[in-house]
């Protein structure tokens, strides 16, 4: 696609994603394009989905796993549903004390800071958050950890924040501290 867009825009800057809803997994499958410098490869960072998604409506599995901890706490999980999930919710139940961390944040975006610096190119993460029905403490725990990995591996970053269905502000209209710090870092 791009050998047929480039030579009618020599100048713009294009953002390649891959498949999989641009996940790390994908990305690092992607070659780099040849003899082009004006590429911006993207990912989406949701990890652990299981955290960032819960509660979720669009997700039967999703929507009756509420308040994980971020980051993990034995004390302050919930019980697993009283319902039936597939095999990959019940792993990532059973498993949320291996994910819910930095480290597993950092070791996630390792992968894709890897792949940046082995093919020399530009990454930035298109999508990052976590749904508004994740507690305020919690979603702030998480912000604060992924743009720390993030700023640590250069790697810039936006927020998901269409319709507020993915929040970064709360009802007083003011953002969540691990976002104003993050904006106030860039001063």
């Amino acid at each position: 696609m791009i050998a047929t867009l480039r030579p009618k825009d020599l100048d713009r800057y294009w953002i390649v994603g891959s498949t999989n809803y641009n996940g790390i997994d994908a990305i690092i499958q992607l070659k780099k394009i040849p003899n082009d410098n004006k590429i911006i490869y993207t990912f989406h960072f949701y990890q652990p989905y299981i955290f960032t998604h819960q509660g979720a409506s669009w997700d039967p599995d999703k929507t009756y796993l509420k308040v994980l901890p971020y980051p993990f706490n034995t004390n302050d999980m919930p019980a697993k549903p009283n319902r039936s999930m597939n095999g990959d919710m019940v792993y990532n139940y059973e498993h949320y004390s291996e994910k819910a961390s930095q480290d597993f944040i950092t070791q996630r975006l390792r992968i894709v800071y890897d792949w940046l610096i082995e093919n020399q190119v530009p990454v930035i993460c298109t999508e990052t958050g976590t749904i508004a029905s994740v507690p305020k403490k919690y979603r702030d725990n998480y912000f604060k950890d992924v743009f720390y990995v993030m700023n640590w591996y250069g790697i810039p970053a936006m927020i998901w924040d269409l319709d507020q269905t993915f929040k970064i502000v709360e009802g007083d209209n003011i953002p969540l501290n691990s976002i104003t710090n993050w904006i106030n870092g860039f001063k």
